[in-house]
């Protein structure tokens, strides 16, 4: 770190690389990593301890989450502040009990952490530390104070988390501290479910001996039973059936545990709920036995243990499948032959007209195609696809060469017009293309769609599979029914090797859909700089624009993506271009609040744009965003439409935080827009609104005048102050608070300037009584607005604005 530093890298730059890691920085990392001296290095050269990411999260969360003590002392030592929440409502306390180290943990706590706190999830740190499974936290915790009792808003609790870790350790631990075994989550499920989940017997025994009731079903039907099956443990059941538990309740979905167990495909849990006597032909609502949940597990052995006991294999579903079909979608060969073997009919169709072959193609199992077509399985069904379709999809080019060399037809084509080319398009497989190829395959075939395979393997983001296309002939210019090439795709525009693989091919990067985007267009939505980069350098145009003006730069602004904005700009990309609906890329980032991609563009703003960058941060409550160079030489701009300035904006939607923080930044409150008025008139009229619609509101009800009482509180008393409370108390909730604001907005805008000029009596008279009701301004401020149509002298304005709070 002190040689890169030394080369003049920044300590705390962000991390950009990755959606979910955005704005990490090194010490983030060197937090998550758990390495105390990285820490106390960077935290040396002036990084700033308390420096977050984009969810909030802080370097001592980090170290939390990597149970490392000594990392977590080291930010501790700096200052690190133990009580932040992310923006998730974790503190470093729940970190510390998720990574399950103890030591991080009481690290944590003294230095002062809440073990009380909860997150926006209901959870605690003892929650976490619960999940984890970790005996010595969950101790720590206990020991610091936690709550046993606190639920999640799933209604979970620690005991659930522990439950579901299979550490017995913990659930003792917890049990000892007075938790309850019989509290329901959400879900209905108790804390002995998510022990036959986990697979732990010691788990399962620890519950039971603490009088857990084994036979609680939760809201979908399952008991401990079930949720055993689904662990596929054969302690779990045994210590289960030990318990008295019923092998026979069936899930509201019609399952049993049997049929659990065999989708995990553990003939153990399956042979050891047979030997207690379970139903081996129980059918789920949809028609599955066990043995069709053992087929799509793919285990053999489970197969031929259900087989042994009397399952039978000709049961179908209710759209007719039979265990043979999801043994083939399995890719599992053996249970596959271990089913033919016992006699099942290799050309069953479901009542779609699906085979098994559809079923094994589609697996993309070589050796399950094998095994059917040795068995009889016709290679030429066709029920809208073929098996040779779902092979090429799959991209299993082993499977491909099966069914061709079983004489599969090449050319046949969906309902849609795809042919098998086309399913290995989508799968991005070279090797399954080659195989395609090498018999005959179209490439220039279109589906009804006016697309070839070569658009489907532009989609996948596979150079090979393109490269292997063109090469086989492929027309890198055709166009699909909405005028897309292949370069137009969602991946193959976002990818750098497949654009250059594409470029190299002759793809024109001028090409426009019908929408008008190009390339670069569908570039500019993706993290991949170097796409946009390889394109530029093939001659694409910097700013093309689509039917709704849109250039490249609309569309990087509007993903967020700094880095491309960045790259257009240094390739001459027009700074400040105009869309339709009149915004330009700077009045974008500002709607978004990225400040990074603000500072990257000029502030610029062409005359025939709609809005401006200031109405735009007025508009969206980023009043921060005023102060930047880009954005701040704009306060004074209107619009294009109806002349609005900021003052405007915020006026008429009477948020006076925004008038207060306008009128200290010098905005003007006294020019009328386009249509002769000003933000001081615009409040009158958002009244007169205000108590109109109250009135039509009320027409039919008994007190048909409430914009009476609204009126008043809006106005206030200038003497029977004692009238004005109990009318105020009359007005509750949001009403009243908007009122209030209505008031502070038009005190505001007196008080930093405006005037009464164009009111009218009415209104003149209505900001006076406002006035007048305020007790440090009075009736004889109130005379001096109507006298003079101003309530501050110009050389006092700077100074009352200060004093607006």
């Amino acid at each position: 770190m002190e040689t890169l530093l030394a080369a003049g890298a920044d300590a705390a730059t962000r991390c950009r690389w990755n959606r979910r890691h955005i704005a990490w920085r090194p010490l983030h990392w060197a937090a998550r990593s758990g390495h105390a001296p990285a820490i106390e290095f960077l935290l040396k050269v002036g990084v700033d301890v308390h420096v977050q990411t984009t969810n909030g999260v802080t370097a001592l969360h980090h170290a939390g989450r990597s149970g490392s003590v000594q990392a977590v002392a080291a930010l501790l030592a700096a200052g690190a502040n133990v009580h932040a929440q992310a923006y998730g409502g974790e503190t470093a306390l729940h970190e510390a009990g998720r990574s399950g180290s103890a030591e991080a943990v009481a690290a944590l706590l003294a230095a002062g952490a809440d073990v009380h706190v909860q997150a926006y999830s209901g959870e605690t740190a003892l929650h976490k530390a619960g999940r984890r499974g970790s005996a010595e936290a969950v101790a720590a915790l206990l020991a610091a104070g936690a709550d046993v009792h606190v639920q999640a808003y799933s209604s979970e609790t620690a005991l659930h988390k522990a439950g579901r870790s299979g550490s017995a350790e913990a659930v003792a631990a917890l049990v000892a501290a007075g938790a309850d075994v019989h509290v329901k989550a959400s879900g209905g499920e108790i804390a002995m479910h998510g022990a036959g989940r986990s697979g732990s017997a010691d788990v399962v025994a620890a519950l039971v001996a603490a009088g857990a009731d084994v036979h609680v079903k939760a809201s979908g039907g399952e008991n401990a039973m079930h949720c055993a099956g689904r662990s596929g443990s054969a302690d779990v059941v045994a210590a289960l059936l030990a318990a008295g538990v019923d092998i026979y309740v069936q899930t509201n979905g019609g399952q049993t545990a049997l049929h659990y167990a065999g989708s995990t495909g553990s003939a153990e849990a399956v042979g050891a709920l047979l030997a207690a006597g379970a139903d081996i032909h129980v059918q789920t609502k949809g028609g599955q036995t066990a043995l069709h949940y053992a087929g799509w597990s793919g285990s053999a052995e489970t197969v031929a243990v259900l087989l042994a006991a009397g399952a039978d294999f000709t049961v179908h579903t209710n759209v007719g499948e039979t265990a043979l079909h999801y043994a083939g979608a399995s890719r599992s060969a053996e249970a596959v032959a271990i089913l033919l073997a016992a006699g099942a009919n290799a050309n069953e169709q479901t009542l779609g007209g699906e085979t098994v072959l559809h079923s094994a193609g589609a697996s993309g199992s070589a050796d399950a195609v094998t095994a059917l077509l040795a068995a009889g399985a016709d290679v030429h069904t066709h029920e809208g696809w073929t098996a040779l379709h779902g092979a090429g999809g799959s991209g299993g080019a082993e499977a491909v060469a099966a069914l061709l060399a079983a004489g599969a037809d090449v050319h046949v084509q969906t309902n849609g017009g795809e042919t098998a080319l086309h399913s290995a398009g989508a799968s991005g497989s070279a090797d399954a293309f080659t195989a395609l190829l090498a018999a005959g395959a179209d490439v220039h075939v279109q589906t009804n769609g006016g697309e070839t395979a070569l658009h489907y393997a532009g989609r996948s983001g596979s150079a090979e599979a393109v490269t292997a296309l063109v090469a086989a002939g492929a027309d890198v210019h055709v166009q699909n029914n909405v005028g897309q090439t292949s370069l137009h795709m969602r991946r193959a525009s976002w990818r750098t090797e497949l654009v250059v693989a594409l470029l190299g091919t002759g793809a024109d990067v001028h090409a426009q859909d019908h929408t008008g985007e190009t390339a670069m267009h569908k570039a500019c939505r993706n993290e991949d700089v170097k796409a946009v980069v390889a394109l530029l350098a093939a001659g694409a145009d910097v700013n093309a624009t689509n039917q709704d003006s849109w250039t490249p730069l609309h569309v990087a602004v509007s993903q967020g993506r700094t880095r491309t904005v960045a790259a257009l700009l240094r390739h001459d990309a027009r700074p400040a271009p105009v869309c339709s609906t009149g915004d330009t890329p700077l009045c974008i980032a500002v709607i978004l609040g990225r400040r990074d991609i603000i500072a990257l563009l000029p502030p610029e703003h062409p005359a025939d744009a709609v809005s401006t960058p200031a109405l735009e941060a007025v508009r969206y409550k980023r009043l921060e965003l005023l102060d930047t160079p880009q954005v701040h030489p704009f306060l004074h701009a209107h619009d294009k439409d109806c002349g609005d300035r900021v003052l405007h904006y915020a006026t008429r939607r009477i948020d006076h935080r925004s008038v207060v923080d306008l009128l200290r930044r010098g905005a003007d409150a006294q020019t009328p827009n386009g249509l002769g008025e000003t933000p001081l008139a615009g409040a009158i009229r958002w009244l007169h609104r205000f108590l109109r619609d109250r009135r039509n509101e009320a027409a039919l009800s008994p007190d048909s005048r409430p914009d009476i009482l609204f009126r008043a509180v809006a106005v206030g008393h200038v003497v029977r102050r004692a009238r004005g409370v109990a009318e105020r108390e009359a007005v509750r909730g949001s009403v009243r608070e908007k009122l209030d604001a209505w008031r502070a907005v038009v005190l505001s805008l007196l008080l930093g300037g405006a005037d009464t000029v164009g009111l009218g009596r009415h209104g003149a008279r209505l900001c006076a009584r406002v006035v007048a009701s305020v007790p440090s301004l009075g009736p004889r401020q109130a005379v001096r607005l109507l006298c003079t149509r101003r309530l501050t002298p110009r050389t006092e304005e700077a100074e009352v604005i200060e004093k607006l709070e």
